[in-house]
């Protein structure tokens, strides 16, 4: 393989089935503006009709191969913003991080976020696979720290796939009768082998919903979302 291409990115999206077209426009917007802000993306990975898990795996062995220093993860029902790659990666080198994820809410119920944190302080995380719901915090912008996030908007260095052994992804995977997804199975995979993750808040993530686009407005806390603290950055 040819020497590794600093501050490049390899786009990376599994396709299940039919895109919608904002999606297409998405990633073309995003590698066209990331092309004109010194984040080259130099190549672009997508599966179709593939099994998730599968379609990750492909996709990350796949990168490897490639000269690119990161991948960019996003699913085919994302809508972001045309600076959210330059982004991620100048907040990488700020934090010398090398697991990055926006934030984005599901897609149906009460559009919860798709981060999720452990606190140890609580009883139910002695299982090594127990984490909770977080809300950002609402009045800041700066990164903080978490355990678990979907791959809806990540930026990873090739870095943290090589500490990892294969599959990167698995699903189901079910321990002790516990069915987690693909991406929960990657970030605990990477926790135990020393990555932080970390979540930037700044970048506004859409979501396709059955109807709208979700995004943080549609979002509001219940009593039962977890109060913890969060390390952001300083």
């Amino acid at each position: 393989m040819s020497e590794i291409v600093k501050d490049s990115v390899a786009l990376l999206m599994p396709c299940a089935g039919a895109v919608d077209p904002k999606v297409v426009q998405t990633a073309l917007v995003l590698t066209s503006f990331a092309n004109a802000n010194g984040t080259q993306v130099r190549q672009v990975g997508v599966t179709e009709r593939t099994l998730i898990h599968t379609a990750r795996n492909v996709l990350a062995k796949g990168f490897l191969e490639t000269d690119c220093e990161w991948s960019f993860w996003m699913d085919s029902d994302m809508i972001l913003e045309p600076r959210t790659i330059p982004v991620m990666v100048q907040w990488a080198k700020r934090l010398n991080a090398k697991f990055l994820t926006g934030i984005y809410y599901q897609r149906m119920g009460n559009h919860m976020p798709v981060i999720f944190v452990r606190d140890e302080k609580v009883k139910k995380y002695e299982d090594e696979y127990a984490h909770s719901c977080v809300a950002p915090p609402k009045d800041s912008k700066k990164p903080f720290l978490v355990h678990r996030t979907g791959f809806g908007c990540v930026l990873l260095h090739r870095d943290v796939l090589a500490k990892l052994e294969e599959p990167y992804f698995k699903y189901p995977y079910v321990n002790e009768k516990k069915e987690l997804s693909e991406d929960f199975y990657f970030c605990i995979k990477a926790q135990k082998a020393g990555v932080d993750l970390w979540a930037i808040p700044e970048l506004d993530c859409g979501h396709v919903g059955t109807a709208p686009i979700i995004r943080a407005k549609d979002f509001v806390p219940g009593p039962d979302m977890i109060k913890t603290e969060v390390r952001t950055v300083n």
